[in-house]
């Protein structure tokens, strides 16, 4: 199950955003108010980011679809735990991914990651402790604590969707996207999240289709 939040135009990030970055407070005003999602299972949330690693959006909604018919919508780890690695592969997961699932499964047992005290973490300590788990990086703990733990200091800068809506929102001249998307994380000090959040609505509404935000 994933619920919302509406950020309204009057959230102080929105606020401070605006005040910030002129370019982003041009789609802030086009989109209005933002939906920040939350998946508030934390076993269920990690392993749909493990799936979406680099694939394409589609392909993960696919999979982690036949993963959610398999289990019966059960993410405990009873339920995770009775599936095996040849099952895991047959729904479309690769070798790699499959070992990740398993090995996060097994860290979790062994009480090495407690999801109840993630929340209670800083940003750092949460990435330390979901990243001993071989398979899952920095974009993965970063995607676990926007849309588990609403952490709205974070942007996964090596995101390639968001670096691609950066470069199109402030089309650098001399700038890479990834040198881009980095600015932003520093521009956006203490909201980066609701910047993403604009960033992948752009995305979403097809703006990238466009030249640039002025025509839309």
């Amino acid at each position: 199950m994933t619920t919302s939040n509406m950020i309204e135009l009057s959230h102080p990030c929105i606020k401070q955003l605006i005040t910030q970055d002129a370019q982003l407070e041009k789609l802030i005003k086009h989109i209005g108010p933002i939906t920040f999602p939350k998946r508030p299972s934390p076993l269920k949330s990690i392993i749909r980011s493990i799936i979406g690693q680099q694939i394409t959006v589609k392909l993960a909604q696919t999979i982690f679809q036949r993963l959610t018919e398999t289990v019966n919508d059960d993410w405990s780890i009873a339920s995770l735990s009775k599936l095996s690695a040849t099952k895991l592969q047959e729904l479309g997961l690769s070798r790699a991914k499959t070992q990740c699932i398993i090995a996060l499964l097994e860290h979790v047992q062994a009480g090495n990651i407690d999801f109840q005290k993630l929340p209670y973490l800083s940003n750092t300590a949460v990435t330390r402790n979901l990243t001993q788990v071989k398979g899952i990086g920095q974009w993965t703990a970063e995607i676990y604590l926007i849309f588990t733990l609403h952490r709205i200091d974070i942007l996964p800068v090596k995101d390639v969707g968001l670096q691609r809506a950066a470069q199109w929102l402030y089309q650098p001249t001399n700038t890479t996207k990834a040198e881009t998307l980095k600015q932003c994380n520093q521009r956006w000090t203490g909201c980066q999240t609701i910047g993403a959040l604009y960033l992948w609505e752009a995305i979403r509404r097809g703006y990238l289709e466009y030249d640039h935000i002025d025509v839309l």
